[in-house]
């Protein structure tokens, strides 16, 4: 009896003890917002609407080319009676404030145009707000929560109302609030099925505290009333972010991944998928199993449903540090962004999933050009098979993030090329800086840190007349592979960065091919995504997909072994531990093209080969005398890249050597791309 005493006031001496702690942090918050001079959000808001309320009747714009402002964590959504797509809301932030909008458009498909939509008591401005659109009673556009972020990005609300647009009329027309319905929040997800609405999880987040949810509601569209669905089963977990979609049928709901937070600094991706169906009596739910080729680990992607078909679209993830953690938490509004704890890649890939067979596919266009830039939170919808995307957010650097204003659209029959309805003309316009202190944008784009933790930077404060010389610079650099580690990504791109250099200085290097017939010979590859065609690259990577069924983004030892047997191949096992042993921890995709890269297709393409071995053969003979090249190769160069007596033997281990020890480089070129069947 005494220890469980003693455990009740430990308890409730730790839970003492974050009271005071929470309370602590929103004084300290409070004073923040107070030296900002910023007002309380219940004021801004109430501001916002009072402006609202000098419109008196709709006023519809004249129509125009001109799309609407740059945002993201926009709604889209398509008129169910006509040709046309309506906007509402969003975000932008340029770098110090952050702009919300409760602006109304339509778009019409046909004439490829514009119009603004003033009317009477619209909603409060928000983003990351959910609508949805019917066809009962001459067409209605439903919209449910959302957030309210403060100029600062210090304060936020979440919403917790519906409104109704009357797609007859323009006219909104807020819901009474039901205690039945859920609560304030963003991040959640609505679809309709059978005369109903149907909202699942979503997050509230308060600076000091965060909370996810894996509720489920619906409102009926014929009594206008919140009913919370308690299914039986297995539930998912608390979770935002998480697409809920209907079967063509209307028989089966499904719930597809998410994202959530474990802690302030750890979040999760989640990849399951969860079947939702009702009998008379009751919902059941239960996870179903997931084939196909999984999208890599992403957050922020965007998805939407057409027959029996989702349609996802970019994201974002996070390259080591905290995971997918940092970038998915500061887009989802869960902690500030810190862009020195991260290296994040931007995703412009397309999947598609089938509700039929739960099966994951790549889709592959036809042709790349003219498509949307990689980016997360942009806004998607489908009409008449037809693919729309509009803005979102990309990253120019690791400091600073770009919201987009572009229009795309893209023919789901053919699936042939996008067509860009609108570039995004002013991408120099505003950049988006993280921890700026400095009122000189250009500043910041070059500070560095110095080894005693000082910052240096190659401009000052006087340099403010020479702003209008300064020019974004943007560097073609090999793409960074999902899972990849900085080191990962040097090694594979060392190459291209030392070939930059040297075209920069203007050095020559007469030793190249010479020095990449030694890197042939030693099995090391300046970038293995160049060793396979794009068709071998996609095998590899459903192999590696199918496999990795826990989405890790890494494989084990056992894991590779069944890639190889899939693949025709039984290496000695000794031969797969010493290839894990190489790699010096997990194997992710990367690592996995490069040792497959190694084993069986040699190092660089067959021409750069060939043209190696004849810097070597002065006669153009086509052949080599073995003991001279070995003297080459083991003598010649820096130290470092020299081959070993042993290393060369293993070279031209059953390489074609006649009786007079004279390679014939051409076939051994051939040997080492193709293998010896085809010779």
């Amino acid at each position: 009896m005494g220890k469980n005493k003693d455990r009740k006031k430990k308890g409730a001496a730790v839970q003492k003890t974050a009271t005071k702690a929470k309370k602590k942090t929103e004084k300290e918050l409070q004073k923040q917002i107070e030296q900002l001079g910023e007002e309380q959000i219940e004021q801004l808001i109430t501001k916002h609407v009072g402006k609202d309320t000098a419109i008196e009747a709709v006023i519809i714009g004249e129509p125009t080319v001109t799309p609407p402002s740059r945002r993201a964590n926009v709604s889209l959504t398509e008129h169910p009676l006509k040709d046309e797509l309506i906007l509402f809301g969003g975000e932008f932030f340029d770098g110090r404030t952050t702009i919300l909008f409760n602006d109304l458009y339509i778009y019409d498909i046909k004439k490829q145009t514009w119009k603004r939509i003033q009317t009477p008591q619209p909603p409060p401005p928000r983003s990351s707000h959910q609508a949805i659109s019917v066809p009962m009673r001459d067409g209605e556009l439903w919209m449910f929560g959302g957030e309210y972020t403060s100029p600062s990005q210090s304060q936020f609300y979440h919403y917790n109302d519906l409104h109704v647009l009357h797609l007859s009329t323009l006219r909104w027309e807020k819901q009474a609030t039901d205690t039945n319905g859920p609560s304030g929040r963003s991040g959640h997800r609505m679809t309709s099925n059978k005369r109903k609405l149907f909202v699942f999880g979503g997050f509230q987040d308060y600076i000091t505290t965060f909370r996810y949810f894996n509720d489920l509601y619906t409102f009926c569209l014929d009594t206008f009333q919140w009913t919370q669905l308690k299914p039986m089963g297995q539930l998912p977990s608390p979770r935002s972010a998480a697409p809920i979609v209907a079967s063509q049928d209307g028989s089966t709901l499904f719930i597809i991944g998410g994202y959530s937070k474990e802690t302030d600094v750890k979040g999760v991706v989640h990849t399951d998928v969860f079947a939702l169906t009702q009998d008379e009596t009751s919902w059941q739910c239960r996870q179903v199993k997931v084939s196909g080729v999984k999208p890599d680990l992403r957050c922020g992607s965007s998805l939407q449903c057409y027959l029996n078909t989702c349609i996802l679209f970019g994201g974002v993830t996070d390259n080591e540090i905290e995971g997918v953690a940092n970038t998915a938490s500061a887009f989802l509004k869960t902690t500030k962004f810190d862009p020195t704890r991260m290296r994040s890649v931007f995703y412009n890939d397309l999947h598609r999933f089938d509700l039929h067979k739960l099966k994951w596919y790549p889709i592959e266009l036809k042709s790349q050009d003219n498509g949307p830039s990689s980016r997360m939170n942009a806004a998607l919808v489908i009409k008449q098979g037809i693919l729309y995307l509009y803005g979102g957010l990309r990253e120019l650097d690791e400091k600073k993030q770009y919201t987009l204003g572009d229009f795309y659209s893209l023919n789901l029959s053919k699936v042939d090329a996008w067509t860009c309805i609108h570039g995004d003309t002013q991408q120099t316009d505003v950049h988006i800086y993280s921890d700026s202190s400095s009122d000189d944008d250009d500043d910041d784009d070059v500070n560095m840190a110095n080894e005693d933790g000082s910052s240096s930077s190659s401009s000052s404060d006087s340099d403010d007349d020479d702003d209008s010389d300064d020019e974004s610079i943007e560097i073609e650099a090999p793409d960074i592979i999902p899972n990849e580690t900085d080191d990962d990504y040097y090694n594979r791109t060392r190459e291209f960065w030392l070939s930059k250099a040297r075209k920069e200085l203007k050095i020559p290097d007469s030793t190249d091919d010479s020095k990449k017939a030694k890197k042939a010979a030693q099995r090391a590859t300046s970038n293995v995504f160049t060793m396979f065609d794009q068709k071998q690259v996609q095998e590899f990577k459903e192999a590696f997909g199918l496999m990795d069924q826990d989405r890790d983004g890494s494989i084990s030892f056992d894991d590779l072994k069944e890639v190889y047997s899939s693949l025709g191949k039984a290496p000695k096992e000794s031969d797969l531990k010493q290839m894990i042993e190489e790699t010096g921890g997990p194997v992710n995709f990367t690592k996995l093209l490069q040792m497959f890269g190694d084993r069986l297709h040699g190092t660089d393409p067959e021409d750069v080969l060939m043209n190696g071995f004849k810097t070597f053969d002065t006669e153009g003979k086509g052949f080599l005398n073995r003991d001279s090249l070995r003297d080459l190769l083991t003598t010649m160069g820096h130290p470092n890249e020299r081959l070993t007596d042993i290393e060369f033997n293993q070279m031209l281990e059953g390489a074609p050597i006649d009786a007079k020890g004279l390679l014939d480089f051409g076939a051994f070129t051939k040997q080492i791309k193709r293998g010896k069947e085809d010779e």
